[in-house]
């Protein structure tokens, strides 16, 4: 089975915290279209971007987990 994307809570180990998706990935990992993201990325409410060369853009493990935190609402 691969828990790459699975949804259960997960130790953040040093790998995970240096590790970079690619959007593709990123977009995958999150469970979003990619019209959504785009749309996302329009109105600039999307991980902090990392990056890796002057064509490559990537989103770290854990800036994506920072940008899911933050977006968070209580139980009421």
């Amino acid at each position: 089975m691969d828990d790459k994307f699975s949804s259960e809570p997960r130790r953040r180990t040093a790998p995970d915290l240096v590790r970079v998706l690619s959007e593709p990935e990123a977009v995958e990992a999150l469970g979003l279209s990619r019209r959504t993201w785009d749309r996302l990325k329009s109105l600039g409410d999307v991980p902090a971007k990392t990056r890796l060369s002057e064509g490559r853009i990537g989103y770290r493990v854990s800036d994506i987990a920072v940008w899911l935190d933050a977006r968070r609402e209580a139980v009421s």
